[in-house]
This record gives structure tokens, sequence and C-alpha cells, in this order.
């Protein structure tokens, strides 16, 4: 604190100078002191330091006028606006957050706003994935420092990357499909359509998409008029048998009024063998007691326990591509209770190299229901059938 009259008298260098320099310190400090200068001057200033109040002499000289209280006015100014901010949560840009090491929320109250800076996740490593530029702020007053799981509710993050966001309708139906309207990828519609369970599809309409599981149920359940695929099966390596059993996929009932059996290319692996076909009724063995099996002009084996269906007389010639069996075999009403009949037609070269076409008809002896068929080269267990064959099971309806 200095205060000077400005009025530098003649005295010695290092008064003067001293003098000087008081005069410069009363200027450099306005004069500041806790009573007004003695000596005063139109427009000088005094800085009161019993008031913290800085003040300025009027032109006439004879009064001082404020001009600043020393900062008292602008804390309190400041203290009032902090408040009414505050008490409004009007929102206060508290600085950038590098999200790169997924931090924490910091500590903030209502209204506190930050921006990302850097990519990540903020609220921890099972926080939230922000972008640059977006900003995240604070809704209640005195949250902690915190996870996502912790602290996340009290935060809202606004996105400022949204391109390629998609908008929609004002209303929709519940359940119904989005389909994009018009070809920027950025509006959906409400397209009046919706998945359908109903495995019967008695709505028959343009507006119900079957779900997986309905289609299958209607197709498993409507069998169409005609001829039906079931299974085919393709001889791979040398099998003793080819099987059409419950464990290879395929049910035999009455679903259908036939059962047709169509074979492409069957040989054996020696000539003179006679293809053979035995039943099951149980889904599982294959019954081989007792004389079930019977057939017209051809004989079974000699228990009657495997039909031969074709003529057993010749067999079929085992070398060649020309030798190999091609035709159909049908099996009616295997879910009967009566007789149930087969009934077949074949190309074969025989072993005597004559082709032949057979026309075998037979019969399984038995009340009990067909669940199941298998086909042998030959006689059981001595031949394997040729790699390459193949044997595609159809069910027929008829209406």
């Amino acid at each position: 604190m200095s205060q000077h009259d400005y009025v530098l008298d003649n005295a010695s260098g290092a008064a003067f100078r001293s003098d000087l320099n008081n005069a410069l310190l009363a200027v450099a400090s306005l004069n500041s002191g806790a009573s007004e200068p003695s000596t005063t001057y139109a427009y000088m200033f005094w800085y009161d330091t019993t008031n913290n109040v800085l003040k300025q002499r009027n032109a006439a000289n004879n009064a001082w006028v404020t001009i600043n209280d020393g900062g008292v006015a602008q804390l309190a100014t400041k203290t009032y606006v902090d408040a009414l901010l505050g008490a409004n949560d009007a929102m206060v840009f508290k600085g950038v957050i590098d999200c790169s090491a997924n931090p924490n929320y910091p500590a903030a109250d209502a209204g506190h706003v930050y921006k990302v800076s850097v990519a990540g996740k903020i609220g921890g490593a099972s926080g939230t994935n922000v972008e640059v530029g977006d900003s995240i702020y604070c809704i209640t007053d005195s949250t902690a420092s915190g996870t996502q799981a912790g602290v996340g509710a009290n935060w809202v993050i606004l996105q400022t990357n949204v391109d390629g966001a998609v908008t929609g309708p004002a209303s929709s139906t519940s359940a119904n499909i989005p389909t994009f309207n018009g070809t920027t990828g950025k509006v959906i519609q409400d397209s009046g359509k919706a998945f359908s369970t109903d495995g019967t599809l008695a709505g028959n309409s343009d507006n119900n998409i079957p779900t997986q599981k309905a289609v299958k149920t209607y197709v498993d359940g409507g069998v169409s008029k005609g001829w039906n695929l079931i299974k085919s099966q393709v001889v791979s390596g040398t099998p003793t048998e080819l099987s059409f059993m419950p464990s290879d996929g395929v049910t035999i009932d009455s679903t259908y009024d036939a059962y047709v059996f169509v074979w492409e290319n069957m040989r054996g692996t020696s000539g003179g063998v006679t293809p053979s076909l035995r039943v099951s009724t149980d889904g599982t063995t294959m019954v081989t007691t007792g004389t079930p099996y019977q057939v017209t002009g051809l004989a079974t084996d000699g228990a009657g326990n495997q039909l031969f269906i074709c003529d057993a007389t010749s067999g079929v010639k085992a070398s060649g591509n020309d030798s190999a069996i091609n035709g159909e075999l049908w099996m009616h009403a295997p879910a009967g209770s009566i007789y149930k009949h087969f009934k077949n037609q074949l190309s074969v070269l025989d072993n005597g190299g004559v082709m032949r076409n057979n026309n075998v008809t037979g019969w399984y002896n038995s009340a009990n229901a067909i669940l199941g068929v298998k086909f042998y080269p030959g006689t059981i267990g001595t031949h394997t059938w040729v790699n390459g064959g193949r044997v595609t099971l159809y069910g027929v309806k008829h209406s």
C-alpha cells in the first residue's frame, strides 16, 4: 500500500530517487490505503483497503465515486449464479473424457456435462459404448463416481454420430414385420404382415408368413395327392443290406395308400444272386420265423422268411453296368389288418446274359402292421450290394 502527493521536491540524487519510487508505487497500487490520500486530484484512483472498494475522484475533486467493490460483488454474483444454475439443474460443461480405457462415471451433480474425446466405454468394462463427440450428462445431484451397474441410471448419453439411424412410423400393429420404405435404408414402415405359427395355414393369406415350424407341421400333416418323397438311399461301400427303418428316419403307416420303392442300378457282388426283402412289425427287428412271406409263381427261401423279388431261377448277372436291377416295388396298405401285398416290375439282366422283365406279386401273411423294410442282395449274409446303386422310397396318396 502506498500513497503520495505527487510533488517531487528538489533533493539529492538518492533522496529524489526514493521520492520518485514512492510516487510510482502509489500509481501502481492505485493509491491504496485504509484512508484517502491527503492530497487529491480530479479523476485519481484510490483503493479503499478498509472496505475493499475501488474509488475514483470526481471531476470537481470534491468527492469519491465508487466504481468497483473489489471483487465482493463479483463473488456474490458468482455465488448467486452458481446457486441458480444448480437449483434448476442447468447444464454445465465440465470437460472431456477419454473413454479408451473404459473409465467409470465421474462424481457429479445434476446438469454436469462431459464430452467424449476418445471412443470406448463409459462406466467400466461392462459399461455403455460411446463414440467421439457423444455427450454424457448427470441427472442426479451428489452422484458418486462409479460403474454402469452402480450409477449408470444417474446418467444420460446423447449420441452425436447418428449416421445411418433408422426412423419408423408414428404407430404400427403389434407383432407386424417392419420393411424398408424407399431406397435410403433409413426409413421403415409397417408391412402389414406378421409371422404365423398356424400349422394348418388355414388363413390362406398373403399377410401371414408361416414360421419354419408351422411349415413343417403343415407339410408333415398335409400329405399331398400323388407321389411324395420319403427317403432316398445310395449304396455306399458294400453293405449286406439296405435299410428303410424308423431308425433311418422312415415312417411306414397309414398316411399313404401305398409305398413304392424305386430301384436304380442295384447289383450284388456275384453272379446268380436274387434280391430279397424282409419286414419289421416292431420297427426294430426283422420277421424271420414262421412262413409269413408268400409269392406267386416264385419261391421264397426254404423257411419262407425271406421274399425274393425277382426270378430266383436265374439270378442277376454280377458284372457290367447293364447287369443292374431297375424298376419299382409296390407295397400296398402296410398298416392294414389284412394281408400286405407286394407287386414289383423289375428289369434284370440275368446270369445267363438274358434281359428279363420280372413281374412278381406276393404278400406278407400277418395282421400286424409293417413298420420297416430291409433289402438284401441274395441269401442273408452271403452277398453284399455293390457301391453306387440307389433305392428311393415314395408314399403314394390316391385321394
